[in-house]
């Protein structure tokens, strides 16, 4: 097998190969023989004197069939940079064909090229092809960059044509409609930077949904971040109604948290009928009465019944192994140490807390979804307190444990106050906190609870 490659390699004076050889005689089938045979792709791209490669050899004469068969082999790094190849084609074949031909998934060369985020490609078809030349959908090659998120070609693409800014798809969505319904958190971030394409996050589709609202709608909460603290220096963005009357927010309801906090830390307002809904709570919401809402299910209620049932078994343990036991007294060794009595403060809340939270899921057990609801509105938060508490129970049991012991002392000081805080970033948006936060330290703790919560859940 290595000699065959070495034979395929091998060039005469003018540094021909056997391929070049038999694409300049026109003889196809060996062409196509020695091309099959090429396992590494390389020697339809070996130079002659000339400095040509048999693949140009064959986009010269528009033997798409031999073209085909040397790209299908070619490793992509090499396709992706050529350049040459592709302006030869350009000039060799007739260009009113290739505007209007497509593959069998029905896209254009530049829609291809921008699928591919083949940049150089979309940089040389944009001398020869209309960029607003869509397909049956009206879905122009912007479009298409913008939905999978290839940055770079969008900007081609505007630099080329600024009209295209304006173009919609069949469903009157623009660029950044598209990108917050994919997720292209790059995409977004760079029309947002450009002040002269920040009116699109104004633009309403045909259902009266902004960018804002798409974004809700598909759980993207990185961009819903985006738009949202970009929003907020424009009330009228936030307040925006879609045609069911919702704004941004009152989607973000219906949806997942985290895109309901990326749209709290920007203030953003509910529409005045569903105000008037959650400040009268006249009914539970929708949802509730969804018997597949995980949130509300048995299986959800009895497992947080579970876990606040050994918290309480735990705690009720801790609080009569106190760290250093007794003195001959009955009293606890360390009793006037401060770690011990936060030990004992902290255990004793826990304690009281998963307690009072075993209760409260005990109604839960009705099934009711008014008290459902009301159930776990106040027992995720209390359930929280509680599992923060007894992590800060136990560190200060094992710092007092280890207290003559400096640098075991000081390294459990650093971890339980890093393992605090994230704790803490982890459970705070389990809480129902106000839309409006009026402190610089409160917005500033909720922040970096989002961006955590962004980071464990991958959405970064």
């Amino acid at each position: 097998m290595n000699n065959t490659g070495k034979t395929f390699n091998e060039k005469d004076k003018r540094r021909n190969t056997a391929l070049h050889v038999a694409v300049e005689n026109n003889h196809q089938d060996v062409a196509m023989f020695l091309v099959g045979e090429d396992g590494s792709g390389s020697t339809s791209h070996s130079t002659n004197n000339f400095g040509k490669t048999p693949l140009c050899m064959a986009a010269e004469t528009a033997n798409l069939k031999l073209v085909k068969a040397m790209v299908d082999k070619t490793p992509s790094s090499t396709a992706d940079t050529n350049s040459d190849l592709l302006e030869t084609i350009l000039r060799k074949m007739n260009s009113a064909d290739l505007i209007n031909s497509t593959d069998q998934g029905w896209m254009s060369p530049l829609t291809l090229a921008a699928y591919m985020d083949n940049f150089v490609a979309v940089r040389i078809l944009l001398q020869e092809f209309l960029a607003d030349k869509g397909d049956e959908n009206q879905l122009l090659p912007i479009h298409v960059a913008s939905k999978k998120g290839h940055c770079r070609v969008v900007e081609e693409f505007l630099n080329h044509c600024p009209d295209l800014r304006e173009s919609r798809d069949h469903e009157g969505r623009n660029i950044l409609h598209l990108a917050a319904m994919y997720g292209r958190v790059d995409v977004v971030r760079y029309i947002i930077g450009k002040r002269d394409l920040q009116v699109l996050s104004k633009q309403r589709d045909q259902s009266g949904n902004t960018p804002l609202h798409i974004a809700v709608q598909n759980c993207h909460p990185k961009i819903v971040k985006i738009l949202s603290l970009f929003d907020a220096y424009e009330r009228g963005n936030l307040n925006s109604l879609n045609d069911a009357g919702e704004t941004a927010l009152d989607l973000a309801e219906k949806t997942g948290k985290l895109t309901l906090m990326a749209l709290n830390l920007a203030n953003a307002p509910r529409s005045e009928e569903q105000t008037v809904s959650k400040e009268t709570q006249d009914s539970v919401p929708k949802s509730l009465h969804n018997s597949d809402n995980p949130m509300f299910s048995k299986e959800c209620v009895n497992t947080l019944l579970l876990v606040s049932t050994l918290v309480v078994g735990i705690t009720f343990a801790q609080g009569f192994t106190v760290p250093g036991g007794y003195s001959d007294s009955g009293t606890p060794i360390f009793l006037q140490r401060c770690l011990f009595q936060i030990f004992l403060i902290c255990n004793t809340v826990a304690m009281c807390g998963s307690i009072t939270a075993s209760i409260a899921l005990m109604w839960a057990q009705t099934y009711d979804p008014s008290i459902i609801y009301a159930t776990m509105r106040f027992t995720l938060p209390v359930l929280g307190v509680t599992l923060t508490m007894m992590s800060s129970s136990f560190l200060a049991g094992v710092a007092l444990t280890v207290y003559h012991v400096s640098w075991l002392r000081i390294f459990v000081y650093a971890m339980g106050l890093s393992f605090t805080v994230f704790l803490v970033g982890l459970l705070a948006p389990l809480i129902d906190l106000p839309v409006s936060y009026e402190t610089i330290l409160t917005r500033a703790i909720l922040f970096f609870c989002f961006d955590l919560l962004m980071f464990v859940s991958g959405y970064n």
